[in-house]
């Protein structure tokens, strides 16, 4: 029986962000795991150059299994702005898959700044995967909580998401795209969008659904959750710390001057209730990787899943804990509005802190039992489950990168890190 990992022998890919955090991952794993992968085309904004250059501040020697790979090729160029036809039209009779994994993952922009760089952008790829006459399977990379408008239309403080399309009242996915494309803000669907925490998560949920019409069977979209560090590959711990949330969440908490901090919820205890599904960069990939090469189709959740969620409590403690300043910050949870003025500046862009979420994971366990033992064995499907509290101090060098850049433009964070936080994370 050929094993999953066999199933890409000769398979030409196309993928995108392939310079990313989880980009990255999947990249590694086809060259280092994968048996006999044909070409692998990465789109780069900045290039071949720029794509090594990131390879090897992230991956250190890890890179070298990148750079001397002789089946990967740059394709120079930014989906969001380049003629998609005129640069990839010469792939068109090769490829076999499309990973489209590139987009924003800023939670601050509105709909207007961010609509091109996913939808638009995605859809434009799309197009070019109907010219595919060899094409056999086009994973995009969404988000867990794309459909996280279920917390506030069901109001309770725990909501469960199937591994399905979810839309609103009846199809109104042409209609809602047609509005996209002719105005910078949403009005006659204004209601069903503000459902949503952020534009980021409600224009990943109108993209599934335009490209469920689009490309139906043929299409595979991974959801992941909070994306975090590698359990495993590239290695334990690998990390682009700005792409990691709870990195850089952790980060801003640390610094910021305030001894109390406004959160939303409606649960009764959020402390110990709201929770938090953190999941490894490299069971996001492998994930991917596994559905792709099963032939899964549809939404597929990448999370860690009941058995690993973090609640509040212990990542806001570890926060406490590693913080340096010589006052804490007293979480004040309210049954406040997402949009709130009342929030906080940080939980605003955090506010599914104050949630809970259960991720459905019915096709990955439904996959597993279809493997042998040793072939279970080469795949990193779940997160693994430890004993111990959740721990930053594995982190501290990262939480220092992003310390950093947040103080770029803030003289008082800078001065901050310089009493406090000196000689953090320079070990």
């Amino acid at each position: 029986m050929t094993s999953l990992w066999e199933r890409f022998q000769g398979k030409n890919f196309l993928i995108t962000g392939g310079s990313g955090f989880l980009g990255t991952a999947i990249v590694y794993r086809l060259v280092t795991k994968a048996f006999k992968p044909g070409k692998i085309y990465i789109v780069c904004r900045g290039g071949r150059q720029s794509l090594e250059k990131k390879w090897i501040q992230w991956l250190g020697s890890e890179a070298d299994a990148l750079l001397n790979a002789d089946n990967l090729f740059v394709v120079q160029g930014d989906l969001e702005t380049m003629d998609v036809d005129t640069a990839l039209d010469g792939l068109i009779p090769e490829l076999n898959v499309i990973i489209h994994v590139a987009s924003t993952i800023n939670l601050t922009r509105p709909l207007k700044q961010i609509k091109n760089m996913i939808v638009h952008a995605s859809m434009k790829l799309a197009e070019l995967a109907t010219k595919c006459d060899n094409l056999e399977r086009f994973v995009y990379v969404s988000t867990a909580y794309a459909n996280s408008n279920l917390y506030q239309s069901r109001g309770t403080a725990h909501v469960r998401v199937e591994e399905q399309i979810y839309t609103y009242g009846g199809d109104t996915t042409v209609d809602e795209f047609e509005e996209l494309v002719k105005s910078d803000e949403p009005v006659q669907f204004n209601e069903f969008v503000e459902q949503f925490p952020y534009a980021y998560t409600y224009a990943k949920h109108l993209t599934e659904r335009l490209l469920q019409k689009k490309l139906r069977d043929q299409l595979l979209i991974v959801r992941p959750s909070i994306i975090g560090p590698a359990q495993s590959y590239p290695f334990g711990g690998y990390s682009m710390p700005l792409s990691t949330p709870s990195t850089l969440f952790s980060a801003a908490v640390m610094l910021t001057p305030s001894r109390s901090m406004v959160l939303a919820t409606r649960a009764s205890n959020p402390m110990i209730e709201a929770t938090s599904d953190e999941v490894p960069v490299d069971v996001v990939a492998d994930r991917l990787l596994a559905h792709l090469a099963y032939g899964t189709t549809g939404p597929v959740h990448a999370v860690s899943g009941r058995n690993a969620l973090s609640i509040f409590q212990d990542w806001w403690q570890e926060c406490m804990r590693e913080r340096r300043l010589p006052w804490k910050v007293k979480p004040v949870w309210r049954p406040i509005d997402w949009r709130s003025p009342e929030l906080h500046p940080i939980s605003r862009t955090t506010v599914l802190f104050g949630t809970s979420f259960e991720f459905s994971e019915e096709k990955t366990a439904d996959l597993l039992v279809t493997l042998e033992d040793d072939e279970q064995g080469e795949w990193e499907l779940y997160t693994k489950k430890t004993e111990t509290e959740y721990d930053l101090s594995q982190r501290r060098q990262h939480i220092r990168y992003c310390m950093k850049r947040l103080a770029k433009r803030n003289a008082g964070a800078r001065m901050l890190i310089r009493m406090f936080y000196r000689n953090y994370g320079t070990k």
